[in-house]
Formats: structure tokens, sequence, C-alpha cells
């Protein structure tokens, strides 16, 4: 039996096998692996709540810290990644590595709150400023999170826990993740999911890339809409596209518009951003 000798890997050991010892010690605080790892857990889903997904980036500004340990095993476990930022360093270094490294997040300590808060208007790319500690009512404000309250209601909402998926269960017990819930077009009450309609598209030959998304519709409230990236030399029209999903799916999924373009727009991970095109199509180049 091979086991890869990652962190996580040990961490995961730890907690099964040794789950009630002390494993942090952070000035009165005092968490066992169990516990530990609870949080660590609660932190990861409390991320991908916020829209935190395999390959985008997590910046955190702090000394260490017990939150700052948590971040090296709840942002690697939902496949995000890290960006440890020496506190050291001033204002101009922070702004230009967090800009550089596309963080969407950005977790504070309570020692570099006001420095942070000052650079926001050069970070344009982060979504979300995470203070871990010393949140102020004037921060919170300006839309500064709490790392603990907040995540807590973030990860869990009603006693259940919340990834931000839609799935189905099968008859069989098994579980299918269909699309991230956001990303769920609907159409007339109907559900379309985008990834289903994408999988088919890109069984055509002449299609490269492709992104649907829902788009205003007076009669039906909002309608799938694709946006096509062709192979290089070749040609397709919509109404080929159309035909070539009608055959193969319940015809109220197939998007009833396409726009060809040269290029999805994508993060620096080569993630496509959904919300640019939902927002501004007109910013779309055409091919």
């Amino acid at each position: 039996m091979e086991t890869p000798l990652s962190p996580l890997e040990f961490f995961r050991r730890a907690r099964r096998l040794y789950p009630d010892r002390e494993a942090v010690v952070d000035e009165n605080l005092r968490l066992t692996y169990i516990e530990f790892g609870k949080r660590c857990d609660r932190w990861s889903a409390a991320l991908q709540q916020l829209g935190v997904a395999k390959g985008d980036r997590v910046a955190y500004i702090a000394p260490n810290t017990h939150a700052q340990l948590e971040s090296f095993y709840a942002i690697p476990q939902i496949g995000a990644v890290l960006v440890p930022i020496n506190y050291r360093l001033i204002a101009d270094d922070f702004a230009y590595i967090i800009q550089h490294s596309g963080a969407t997040v950005v977790c504070v300590h309570s020692d570099y709150l006001e420095v942070v808060e000052r650079m926001r208007p050069e970070l344009p790319g982060v979504k979300h400023f995470v203070a871990l500690e010393g949140l102020t009512e004037t921060l919170r404000e300006t839309g500064w999170l709490d790392y603990d309250p907040d995540a807590t209601a973030l990860a869990f909402d009603g006693g259940w826990f919340h990834t931000g998926d839609a799935a189905v269960v099968h008859p069989d017990g098994y579980v299918e993740i269909r699309d991230r819930i956001k990303d769920v077009i609907i159409s007339g009450g109907e559900n379309i999911s985008s990834v289903e309609v994408e999988a088919l598209l890109l069984r055509h030959p002449a299609v490269q890339e492709v992104a649907v998304v829902g788009i205003p519709d007076k009669q039906w409230g909002e309608v799938p809409h694709a946006y096509v990236v062709l192979q290089a030399g070749q040609n397709v029209s919509e109404e080929e596209l159309r035909t070539f999903l009608r055959e193969r799916m319940a015809h109220f999924k197939v998007p009833r518009s396409y726009t060809f373009v040269v290029e999805l727009p994508k993060t620096a991970t080569g993630k496509i951003q959904k919300y640019v095109l939902r927002s501004d199509r007109s910013a779309i180049a055409a091919q």
C-alpha cells in the first residue's frame, strides 16, 4: 500500500489515531487534533461558500497564530492555493504580491487590518477581505468578514453543511455533483445545469471551448446562452449546434442563442469567469 507523504495525509492520520491529544497551543487557546480538524473543515466550507474553487488563491498576512496554521490545511484540502505573505513587508509589497498572485480572498491579522484597508482601492481583484481577529464595527461596515463567527455562519445554515454544489442522489445511493448552485439556470421554472449543456457541446468536433450562462428573458425569466470558441479552421452555425443538442437532450435545455468568441475570459489559473459573461456581453470579443 502506498500513501502520499503530504502534510494533509499526516494530519488526517493524526486526526484518526490521536483525536483527543493536544495538537495546537496558541497562548491560552488549546485544541486537540479533532477540534483543530473541525475548525479547518469549517473554514474550508466557508471558503467554498465565498466562491473559492480549485486553483483559486487565498492570501494570508499573519504571524504564527492558530488561524494561520489552519490555513495550511483548510485551503489545500479544497484544492485552492495558499499565498502566505511575509507580514514584515511594507504595504507596497503586500499589494504587489496580492495582485500578482491573483488572490480573490485576503485574510489579515489584527495588526495589519488598517494597512490593508488603505490598500483596498489598489486590489480590485480581491472579492473578500477577512479579519482573522480584531474586526471593528467600522471595518465590518465596509464589507470585512470576521473569521470565526462569519465562517461558521457561512458553512452551517440551519444545521446543514453547505458546499454550494447542486447534486442528485441515485437509487443506489451514489451522489452525483451536477453543477454549482450559482451556475444553475432557472428557465420557466425548470432547472438547467450549465455543466450538462457544456459537456454535450464539447462533443461537437468544431467546438474547442464553451461556457453556458443564463441571460434575462421576458417570457421565461432567463434562458441559456452559449459562448463558443471554435477549433482552428472549423466553422459551424448556431442552427447546427442547436440541432446537435436537440438530438441529445431535452429541448428546454438547449441554448436559445450563441456567441462565437476568440477566447473566454479566465482567471490567472485558467478558470472561466462566468460572472464576466453574465454581466457584460458587449465586452466579449466576437470571433
